[in-house]
């Protein structure tokens, strides 16, 4: 193993670690996630799924955010008695542990496409890239944890390919799968497509064991989630994930969306809260779930209406996610980062040289490195750019620009030598 590698997994995982205990010393939760133990901690107390609205004074049942929290708060920290610091504090060392290993797994997966300079090159940029390193100001977000695990999901995916693969490993394939959707439901966007593509390649190369492999993770992943669907339908009659899909759709297509998250859709003073209330009536009679109908709807009839001004949004919501900046509290973070630049353009430049040249140079398991990419984007355009979706895309994009790099230097006559060197 390159000890290089290892010596960079261990600096940026105890990197991590301070980050995390410096920045957030009171060991809180972020705003979704309080929200959730509140909802753990009224159904332990026998209130059911609700949270509490202090101007109604009434308890009103939720399905907004993502079951499973809900589940290992009121079933973990609540009935053990666990505080919640301790929760995070066990979630910051998980955090640090799992990015010291995605960093080794990240040079793996790089070998398969790239000698063993740029595979070390790649993953140091992936070290220092800002938001792997320092995501959303190193607050508690499950994201963290997520990101690492599906670096190692791919690069097992990329192994399952190649016909290198245990049993043992197709285990630790499942498990990371579930958990990663269990916690973050928008990693569905990538998991779907990436486990039905291998389906079908492994049926084309008649490798039927695999096939079988793959479709066994996608049943566990949907039995996994029966609880979740279980738990809502008791609430609203419908077996649903998440209320929330309904109101995201609508800030990403309406007339006053900006391609981003609108921070104001709650305020009374918004145009936004405006024409949401005077489109859908009896708004804030409705509850949370006919509402999610109410503004998917009202969002889907306003793309019917409006196909150009959505068009101009979908260029917009794409001009934001290359926007190199990243979600997070570090100095200047405002302004361009210099990272983020390379290494989007990078990546646009290898989608370009792809174009150009007809895909010769694409593989299946370029693919297979694209599928976070493609989720990240499908979540942009059906919602709106969120930089919490763009993360899980941003290591493969290393990789891609560094090929494209590497491409457009080595048909450079003035750095065709110097590229000779690096690729001994």
């Amino acid at each position: 193993m390159n000890r290089k590698v290892l010596f960079l997994a261990f600096i940026f995982g105890i990197i991590r670690a301070i980050l995390l205990f410096y920045h957030n010393p009171n060991l809180i939760m972020n705003i979704d996630e309080e929200s959730n133990f509140e909802v753990a901690t009224n159904h332990f107390n026998g209130k059911g799924y609700t949270y509490y609205e202090p101007d109604d004074n009434i308890y009103y049942p939720t399905a907004f955010h993502s079951s499973f929290t809900i589940f290992v708060y009121e079933n973990i920290l609540l009935k053990n008695q666990i505080h919640k610091r301790k929760w995070v504090t066990f979630c910051n060392v998980i955090s640090a542990v799992l990015l010291a290993i995605s960093i080794v797994y990240f040079h793996r997966l790089c070998l398969y496409f790239l000698n063993q300079k740029g595979a070390f090159y790649s993953t140091l940029i992936y070290c220092i890239f800002p938001s792997v390193i320092y995501y959303i100001g190193t607050l508690f977000w499950y994201e963290q944890i997520v990101l690492s695990v599906l670096i190692i999901i791919v690069y097992l995916c990329l192994k399952m390919i190649k016909n290198e693969f245990s049993i043992f490993e197709f285990v630790w394939l499942a498990v990371g799968i579930i958990i990663c959707s269990l916690f973050r439901l928008q990693t569905l966007a990538i998991f779907i497509p990436l486990l039905i593509s291998l389906i079908f390649f492994f049926l084309l190369k008649s490798s039927y064991k695999k096939a079988i492999y793959i479709s066994f993770i996608i049943i566990l992943g949907f039995l996994a989630h029966v609880p979740s669907l279980i738990k809502n339908n008791k609430i609203y009659g419908f077996y649903i994930l998440s209320t929330q899909p309904g109101y995201e759709i609508l800030q990403g297509h309406n007339p006053y969306a900006k391609g981003s998250w609108m921070g104001d859709w709650y305020s009374q003073n918004s145009d936004f809260y405006k024409y949401s209330h005077e489109k859908i009536q009896k708004l804030d009679k409705l509850n949370q779930y006919e509402e999610s109908l109410a503004r998917k709807r009202l969002a889907l009839n306003w793309i019917k209406s409006h196909p150009f001004d959505e068009l101009k949004l979908i260029f917009k919501k794409l001009a934001l996610y290359f926007l190199p900046r990243n979600f997070e509290f570090l100095p200047l973070n405002q302004f361009p980062n210099p990272i983020n630049f390379v290494v989007y353009i990078g990546f646009l430049m290898f989608i370009g040289l792809s174009i150009k040249n007809k895909f010769k140079f694409w593989d299946f398991e370029k693919l297979i490195l694209l599928m976070p990419f493609i989720g990240s984007i499908a979540l942009t355009l059906v919602f709106f750019m969120g930089a919490r979706w763009r993360y899980y895309a941003e290591p493969f994009m290393i990789i891609f620009a560094m090929l494209a790099f590497i491409e457009l230097i080595s048909k450079n006559k003035f750095f065709k030598n110097k590229f000779e060197r690096f690729q001994k």
